[in-house]
């Protein structure tokens, strides 16, 4: 596996920006090249919905600058709390493993039933967790799908503690 290309050194990046961790907003604090402005908010959003900041023709994404801004730290993996890759609150940020950061993330577009983990096997609910490559899975009937929605939030609470990501069930059930 190839190591990711170090980000700006923080000094450079406490120089080039400002943060404001109640918006969460990245805004230049020096012009850095001619089409830019002074105050104006860094970066766009980019096709894969994070904000992404472009210095010296690099593009980055803005809640790793930020995290190295803050911290001075270079972050293996960013999870965002709660799933929106446009909240770069400090708050909304906190670093992981790879595995963690999966955990928390939204069901598949290609997911039928809106809940991550549930999908209709042989007729009947097949509700499904995994950690560590260790599968855990259970069959419902088909009027019972209540059920395999609580046992999945146990189960995902049980083993993925603080990133059991459990928002597309309270939508999918509200």
């Amino acid at each position: 596996m190839s190591k990711a290309r170090p980000l700006p050194a923080q000094d450079f990046l406490r120089e080039v920006f400002t943060y404001c961790s109640k918006s969460g907003e990245l805004r230049w604090a020096r012009k850095t090249c001619r089409n830019m402005r002074v105050q104006r908010v860094a970066g766009y959003v980019g096709h894969q919905g994070y904000r992404v900041v472009t210095i010296n023709k690099i593009p980055w994404q803005a809640h790793r600058l930020i995290w190295k801004l803050v911290y001075g730290e270079e972050p293996r993996f960013i999870d965002h709390i709660d799933g929106d890759k446009s909240n770069n609150r400090l708050s909304n940020l906190r670093e992981c493993s790879q595995a963690e950061n999966n955990r928390n993330c939204p069901p598949s577009v290609r997911n039928k039933t809106g809940v991550k983990g549930l999908s209709v096997f042989r007729g009947k609910w097949r509700a499904r967790v995994v950690k560590d490559g260790k599968e855990l899975s259970r069959c419902f009937d088909r009027d019972r799908k209540d059920e395999a929605i609580n046992w999945l939030i146990e189960k995902r609470v049980k083993l993925h503690g603080d990133f059991a990501n459990l928002l597309d069930i309270s939508e999918a059930t509200s």
